[in-house]
Formats: C-alpha cells, structure tokens, sequence
C-alpha cells in the first residue's frame, strides 16, 4: 500500500505533501476573498466565490485525521491523547489572535473618545465580554453570538475542534471498518439534509449558526475519501498506468474545480452537491497519484512552504486586512460602497483608486505572508511539538499517538 511517506515532518511523522499545498492556495484564496476594499482582483468570481475553501479545508481535514488517527483512537486514552493533540494544534494560535482583535477593539474605543474617529462599527458593540468567552472556549460558531467577532475567520476553527471529538468518539465506539465508515456516510449525509432544511428556511451562509453541520458534512465526506483511499491504494501502488490515470484526474478534477468557482452565482447554494464530491473526488486524486505531473506541481517548494504556513495564514489575515482597510479609510478618505454579496447583506466595501488598490493588495499579501512565517515558527510550531513532548512523558501515552 503506498503509505504517503514522499515527505516527513520533523517529529518524523509521514504525511500527504501534495495536500499541503492544496490548502496553502486555499488559505491564500481566502485572504484575498476578505480584502474588503474593491479592486481587479476582489471582483474576480473566483474569489467572490472564495467562501467554498471552507468546505475544502473542512474535507481535507477529514482526510487527513482519519489518515492519521483512524486506527489509534482504540481506547480512552487515545481518545483524550487524540484531543489533546488538537487542541494544542489549534488553540495557542487562535487564542494569541483573539488577543490581538481584543486590542484592535481598545484601539478603536480610543479612536473614538481621543480622535473623534468613528469606526464601522462601535467598540465593544459586538466585541463584548460574552463574546470574547465564547471565543475563547471555541464555542463561537454554536449560536452563542449574533454575528461574526473578533478573529471572524476562527469560526471554522470551533467547528473543526468539536467536530474532532465528534469524530473521536465515533470512531472510539465503532473499530470495525463497515460499521466505522457506515457511520461516517450517515454523518455526513444526515448533516447535509439537516443543512439543506435549515437553508430552506434561511438562504445565509451557515457560519456562526449553522457551520457545525457544514463542517460535520464535508468533514466525513473526507473520511469517507481516504476510506477510499485506503481501500484502492494496494492496487494502485503495483500499476504505474493506474497512477498515471489518478494523476489526470487529479488535475482534471482541480481544473474543473476552479472552472466551477469562476462560473458558480456567488452565494449559491444548489451547486454544493456538486462542490463536495468534487473536492472530495481531488483530494483521493491527488493522494492516489504517484509521484508524477500533478504531484511535482503540488510539492513545488514556494507551494509546499505556503500550505506549511496555511494554518498561520487563515488566523493572522483578517487583523493585517482590518490595519491596512483603516489606513485606506483615514489616512486617504476614502469611502465606502454597498457590495451585491447575498451572504453578506448590507457588506461595505472600500472603493480607493486602482493604483491604490492594487497597492494594498500587494502590501497585504506580503504582510500575511511575512507574519505567518513568524507565527509559524514562533507559536504554531513550538505548541504543536510541546504538545507532542509533553504527551510522550506522560507514562499512560499512547507512543504511536504522540508521535502522529
């Protein structure tokens, strides 16, 4: 079986390189997507459409864990060892960045007793104490706040962290593989009718409300993939021509996805039986492909850095966009214009010159790109390897577990 051993990690621990890369772009996407001032780029359909990198990221998780924890969660200590593992993964990070948002938060209350500067919206209005709490116990995506606040984007994080025990626990209760991956259809399934129900009802984007079971259904739908995997990688690895098959469709089913991006309405919601198995189609593609075209394009190594830093820059975007979106407000009065984005109501855009905006837009990715690096290597990475250590002396450890 061709385990995917084409890269290791520093504590040794093989994993799907070409992957990696997937989500860096998808991370990147998604920086571009909360540019909030108009610009070449921002009114680009792909990137208006840059809401689905979600559901990406949310597939290729499920890939992902279930590749590395599917078969070690056997018992209550790899289950406890299992969220240990991804809280210290997801935590020290958000939490520095909700930090961060707390200050932007004194710094506008500032702006407005000292400068008489008045802000988009007031301070504390809707980053208040119960919401700062909500964050901070990752609980801010399960209807414990009326909109989006402080590090809006880590919506998706709360999700995923509670998705995990989800999945833990089912995978602790069922260790056989049919019943396991008759579980993980039923998840993802059952989620996507409940979704389907509750867009019926409320056409908006379901993030803060209803993220959970979006997050449930393309989760286990990545489970559900490397199942797959798993089951077609024995054949594969013997039959050089059966990769090279896995490899066009790799790039086929990554093609087709970016046509369907630049051609979806924004804000639809009749394509998502489309999205889902399509991405969850390229990512068994791309893990089942060998080390050929799609592969080497993949694991470019400016590619491989960005999906490597992706996690850093999906947390630290939204408070360098907010900086650089107040310069451009202040400092060259510029004003704001309604956008057409049906999920998102009532969204003001900035309008600056297009010299200006092309601008921001390079100062903006260089930013995020500059300090993901730096919290990369000096918050995600030191926490992830702690973690790991400090679950490797504990003497009731599961050794496999902690070195995953």
């Amino acid at each position: 079986m061709p385990r995917p051993s084409d890269a290791v990690s520093s504590t040794g621990s093989p994993h799907f390189e070409a992957l990696d890369s997937l989500r860096g772009l998808a991370a990147l996407s998604v920086v571009l997507y909360h540019m909030a001032w108009v610009s070449p780029i921002s009114q680009l359909t792909f990137i208006r459409n840059g809401d689905v990198m979600v559901d990406l990221f949310f597939v290729l998780s499920g890939f992902v864990i279930t590749y590395s924890y599917g078969r070690k969660v056997s018992d209550i200590t790899g289950l406890r060892n299992f969220v240990w593992l991804r809280f210290w993964r997801l935590w020290p990070l958000h939490v520095t960045f909700l930090v961060v948002m707390a200050g932007i938060e004194f710094l506008k209350y500032f702006a407005q007793i000292k400068l008489h500067l008045a802000p988009n919206e007031p301070a504390f209005s809707l980053n208040n104490g119960r919401a700062f709490l909500a964050n901070l116990f990752l609980i801010q995506a399960l209807h414990t706040t009326p909109a989006f606040t402080f590090n809006g984007p880590a919506w998706s994080i709360s999700t995923e962290f509670w998705t995990y025990i989800l999945f833990g626990l089912t995978v602790l209760a069922l260790p056989g593989s049919i019943a396991r991956r008759f579980a993980f259809a039923i998840l993802s399934a059952g989620s996507f009718v409940l979704l389907v129900f509750v867009l019926h009802r409320n056409p908006l984007e379901p993030t803060i409300d209803w993220g959970i079971l979006r997050c449930i259904m393309g989760f286990f739908l990545g489970s559900l993939a490397y199942e797959a995997y798993e089951a077609i990688a024995p054949r594969v690895a013997t039959r050089p021509s059966a990769q090279t098959t896995f490899d066009i469709l790799a790039g086929a089913g990554m093609a087709c996805f970016v046509v369907l991006l630049c051609l979806r309405r924004t804000g639809g919601t009749w394509d998502a039986l489309v999205i889902l198995p399509l991405i969850a189609f390229m990512i068994l593609a791309c893990a089942s492909s060998g080390k050929l075209l799609t592969y080497r394009v993949l694991t470019w190594a400016p590619l491989h850095w960005l999906g490597k830093v992706s996690y850093s820059i999906y947390m630290v975007h939204l408070a360098i966009l907010w900086c650089i979106g107040q310069v451009i407000r202040v400092a060259f009065k510029v004003h704001q214009i309604p956008t057409d984005d049906p999920l998102a109501p009532g969204r003001m855009m900035l309008n600056p010159p297009l010299p200006l905006a092309l601008a921001a837009c390079a100062l903006g990715l260089a930013l995020v790109l500059l300090v993901s690096w730096a919290t990369f290597a000096w918050i995600e990475d030191p926490w992830r390897i702690w973690s790991k250590t400090r679950l490797r002396r504990r003497p009731v450890a599961a050794p496999s577990l902690a070195d995953t």
